[in-house]
């Protein structure tokens, strides 16, 4: 299944894609050189095809950008067939050039394309209310939830710190960093950085962090920092890191941070995990990706804050990952028999600074006794 989801599917897209630009880039020499003979198209629409799918070799933000060239494509072409059913008489020439060459493709995409660098920037706060049957003060406890921010991709210096600025307006009782922070990319000096600024939050009983995949550089062979040197500065900042570890938050919260399921075996169990607690105490897990589910409702854990999916990011990414459930769960707040599930989109997002699908965030919960 595996096989089929990460090397079959992509496989079958991209021969896909490749095909369906090619026949459009064809059909574009046709309107831009019609009296070229079909022997001197062909081979052009193929060296036009070649050079436009050639430079995704260079980067993901070219193949974001053709494959989005691509749907514009297709959507014009539906529109087309559609308009062609509803009104007989044909379309001037300016008119097919313009709607049949690729030319209102071409601008669709590049409209959005402008539309997921700005979205991607933009980061909007989310709220939801989770409740207990547990004992806690009666004005609750405010948590503040941070993920994949992926420092570097979209957010400076300043940018960073007016979002940090926003997120202490909220006076967070607790802020949980809930991995991918900072990724393979990220140098030493924007690691550190990164830190420092999420560490001038103020908030009553601190800032935690727990891993996610990218933090520890899994993915490269030769990192620009050292795990070491990730909790110097995430200390430096007065942050607590969390792996597999729990604390107690005012005698009345629990918090643990999971290590990540990117380092199984050494991740401990949710058994492991739940050992010797208060049963009278809120639990709140931080497990970076959305996963294990089960395992934790049956020790008793009452909330649980995840980031990882980025709600897919770039659409119809999102859709696909619910179809084929690459994860327990894409995004937003559940309740599962008792256990609170709440899935963060990020502050950012992965590889490139471009999302059209959800928004960049920072999650608000209000945890609330009942009434």
């Amino acid at each position: 299944m595996l096989v089929f989801r990460w090397m079959v599917l992509p496989a079958l897209a991209v021969c896909a894609f490749t095909g369906y630009l090619f026949f459009s880039v064809y059909r574009g020499v046709g309107y831009f050189l019609e009296k070229w003979p079909k022997k001197k198209k062909i081979p052009a629409a193929l060296l036009i095809t070649v050079l436009l799918v050639a430079p995704m070799r260079l980067g993901i933000f070219w193949f974001i950008l053709l494959a989005h060239f691509s749907a514009m494509l297709l959507f014009s072409d539906l529109v087309f067939a559609a308009a062609r059913k509803i009104k007989k008489s044909g379309l001037s020439k300016a008119a097919m050039v313009f709607w049949r060459g690729g030319i209102l493709p071409a601008l669709l995409t590049a409209v959005i394309m402008c539309y997921g660098v700005c979205n991607m920037k933009h980061v909007i706060k989310t709220e939801y209310q989770a409740v207990t049957d547990k004992t806690i003060r009666d004005g609750g406890y405010r948590l503040v939830l941070v993920a994949d921010l992926h420092y570097g991709i979209s957010l400076d210096h300043e940018e960073l710190a007016g979002v940090a600025g926003e997120i202490e307006k909220e006076n967070p009782d607790v802020v949980v960093l809930a991995g991918d922070i900072v990724d393979e990319r990220t140098t030493l000096e924007q690691m550190e950085d990164v830190f420092a600024t999420l560490g001038t939050i103020s908030s009553t009983y601190g800032t935690y962090f727990t891993y996610g995949n990218h933090d520890k550089s899994l993915y490269s062979s030769a990192p620009n920092y050292t795990v070491e040197q990730l909790e110097a500065a995430a200390h430096k900042a007065g942050i607590t890191v969390l792996e597999d570890q729990t604390v107690s938050v005012n005698s009345e919260l629990l918090l643990s941070g999971r290590a990540d399921r990117s380092y199984a075996p050494q991740r401990a169990s949710a058994d492991s995990l739940a050992a010797d607690r208060d049963m009278e105490k809120v639990w709140i897990v931080a497990d970076h990706q959305p996963a294990g589910y089960e395992e934790l409702k049956q020790v008793g854990c009452d909330i649980v804050l995840s980031g990882h999916t980025h709600a897919g990011q770039i659409w119809p990414l999102g859709l696909f990952a619910k179809l084929f459930r690459l994860d327990e769960m894409s995004y937003g707040y559940e309740t599962d028999d008792g256990l609170q599930k709440t899935v963060t989109s990020g502050m950012a997002g992965w590889g490139v600074c471009f999302r059209t699908q959800k928004h960049s965030e920072y999650v608000v919960i209000s945890l609330m006794p009942e009434s």
